[in-house]
C-alpha cells in the first residue's frame, strides 16, 4: 500500500541558501551542465558551450560547426560526451577537456534529450515515440541504436547509480513510466502511483541510499518518487505546482531547480521523501544543475546572469539503530544517541535540521499507543513534519498527518503490532533537546519498539 501525505503547509520562514548569481561568458539557452575532471562544462542551443574549473570563473568555447542545438552533457572514460536535438549524421560530440570538441556521427537523427554513463557505456535517450529512441556507445565516439526502448513513451531523461539505469519518460495521453535497465539496452517499466494521474516525470537522481524522480509540469500534491531499489516506488509532495528541471545530489543533500515557482525554484532534502522550499536571487528559466568541486551550479534558459552558484551541505549527526527498547509512562524514550533509555538530539540554534524517527512497536490492545514529538528547551521558528502510524495486521494507515507543531500527540488503540514513521524539517531560534515520547495510549500496560532507528541531518 502507497502512502500519499496530505498537502503540506509552507513553513513561515524560508531558509535563506547562500547562492551566488554569475553571468555567463556569452548569452544563451543553456541547457545541461556537468562536473567531470575537474572542469564544469554546460551545453546549450546555438552552439553554445562554457567551462569553468571552479564553478565561479566561466569561459565560452567554440565547438565545431555546423551549429546544434546540444541539450545534455556527461562525463566520463576521460571524455565529455554531449548530444543535440538538432543536425544530419552528427548529434555528438567530444571533447577531453571542454574545449577541442569533435563531431560524432549519432545512430539516428532523433530528439537526444538526455545521456549518461554506467556499466561500461554510455546511454543517450530522445523525446522520440518510437522503439529505437535509445542508443548506446562503449566509447563515446561509435554509436549503436538499440531497440526495445521506451517504445510510445517519449524519454525525459535518464541517469545510472548503483548498477541501475533510470529513465524517465512520457506517453503522447499523458501518462508518465519509469523504466529501468542494468545494461543500458533491455528495458524494464516499473509500476508506481504515479503512471496515470501524477506529473510528467522529468529529473532523477541517485544519493543517500535512495532513488528520486521529480515531476515536471506537476500536481501540488504527489510530484516526487523515491524508491530504495528503483524497482519499488513511493510518491511524495514537494509542495507547490513548478515545472522541476533539474535535480542534483551532493554532500548529502538533493538540490532540485525548476523553470518557474519564483520563491520555489529551488528545493532541497536529505531523504528524498521531505523537501524544504528556498527562494532564488533571480527568477529564471532555471534548467539544470550539477555537483562539483563542493559546490552546486545551475544554468538557466533565460535570465540576465544565467548561471548560479553555493555550496550547500547536509551532516548526517545522528544515526541510531536499536534492536529492542521498552518505554513505559514513565520511561519515553527521546531522539538522538544512546545513553541508558534515551535517546537525544542537541540542536544549535538558528539552524535548519532534517529528521527521520522509524519504529515497529507492539502494545497491549487496550491501552494502545500514542507518540509525541518534545522539545524540551528547544525552540522553534517553524516545523513541520509528516507522521504515519500503520497497523501491521491490516496493512493500513491508522493515522496520517501533516503537523506543524511539537506538542501535537498522535494515538491509536486496538493496534497491537505496528510502525510509526516521523518525518520532517525545522529551524531553531534557542537550542536544546530534540525528543521522541512514545509511550502507552492509556498511561497504563508496555509499549515495546523493536527495529527503530533515527537520523537527524543539519543544514
Amino acid at each position: 500500500m502507497s502512502y500519499f501525505p496530505p498537502t503540506p503547509t509552507v513553513p513561515s520562514k524560508l531558509l535563506t541558501l547562500p547562492w551566488q548569481l554569475l553571468t555567463a561568458p556569452v548569452s544563451g539557452t543553456w541547457q545541461s551542465i556537468c562536473y567531470g575532471n575537474g572542469l564544469f562544462v554546460a551545453v546549450g542551443s546555438m552552439n553554445k558551450v562554457m567551462t569553468s574549473p571552479d564553478g565561479l570563473v566561466w569561459t565560452a568555447q567554440t565547438p565545431p560547426t555546423p551549429s546544434r542545438n546540444w541539450t545534455a552533457v556527461t562525463y566520463a572514460l576521460g571524455l565529455f560526451v554531449a548530444v543535440s536535438s538538432s543536425g544530419t549524421g552528427n548529434r555528438v560530440m567530444t571533447s577531453p577537456d571542454g574545449v577541442t570538441w569533435t563531431t560524432r556521427t549519432s545512430a539516428s537523427d532523433i530528439n537526444w534529450i538526455s545521456i549518461t554513463y554506467g556499466n561500461g557505456l554510455f546511454v543517450a535517450v530522445a523525446d522520440t515515440p518510437d522503439t529505437n529512441n535509445s542508443m548506446t556507445s562503449p566509447d563515446g565516439v561509435t554509436w549503436t541504436t538499440q531497440v526495445g526502448g521506451s517504445g510510445s513513451y517519449d524519454f525525459t531523461g535518464i541517469s545510472f547509480a548503483n548498477h541501475l539505469f533510470v529513465a524517465t519518460a512520457q506517453n503522447n495521453s499523458g501518462g508518465s513510466a519509469i523504466l529501468t535497465s542494468t545494461n543500458g539496452t533491455t528495458w524494464t517499466r516499473r509500476v508506481t502511483p504515479l503512471d496515470t494521474s501524477g506529473p510528467r516525470f522529468a529529473v532523477s537522481a541517485y544519493g543517500n541510499s535512495v532513488y528520486v524522480v521529480l515531476g515536471d509540469l506537476s500536481l501540488f500534491n504527489n510530484n516526487a518518487l523515491s524508491s530504495p531499489d528503483g524497482i519499488t516506488w513511493t510518491a511524495h509532495s514537494t509542495g507547490y505546482e513548478t515545472i522541476r528541471t533539474g535535480l542534483a545530489f551532493g554532500n548529502g543533500i538533493f538540490v532540485s531547480v525548476s523553470a518557474d515557482g519564483n520563491d520555489t525554484q529551488c528545493t532541497m532534502s536529505a531523504d528524498g521523501v521531505f523537501w524544504q522550499y528556498v527562494p532564488t536571487p533571480e527568477s529564471s528559466v532555471w534548467q539544470s544543475i550539477a555537483f562539483g568541486n563542493n559546490r552546486f551550479v545551475a544554468v538557466a534558459q533565460t535570465g540576465t546572469h544565467q548561471i548560479m552558484t553555493a555550496i550547500l551541505q547536509s551532516t548526517l549527526l545522528e544515526s541510531a539503530l536499536i534492536d529492542t527498547r521498552h518505554s513505559q509512562t514513565t520511561a519515553p524514550i527521546a531522539l538522538g544517541t544512546l545513553p541508558a533509555q534515551q535517546l537525544h538530539a542537541v540542536l544549535d540554534a538558528y539552524t535548519v535540521y532534517q529528521f527521520e524517527f522509524e519504529a515497529n512497536f507492539t502494545a497491549d490492545a487496550t491501552s494502545g499507543f500514542k507518540i509525541t514529538l518534545d522539545e524540551g528547551d528547544l525552540v522553534v521558528s517553524w516545523i513541520e513534519y509528516e507522521i504515519t502510524i500503520l497497523d501491521n495486521d491490516t496493512k493500513s494507515n491508522v493515522v496520517a498527518a501533516t503537523v506543524n507543531s511539537l506538542s501535537t500527540t498522535s494515538s491509536i488503540t486496538g493496534t497491537t503490532h505496528g510502525h510509526c514513521s516521523i518525518k520532517g524539517m525545522l529551524r531553531t531560534e534557542i537550542s536544546g533537546t530534540l525528543g521522541v515520547n512514545p509511550l502507552s495510549n492509556t498511561g497504563v500496560g508496555t509499549t515495546t519498539l523493536t527495529s527503530s532507528y533515527l537520523k537527524v541531518w543539519r543544514f
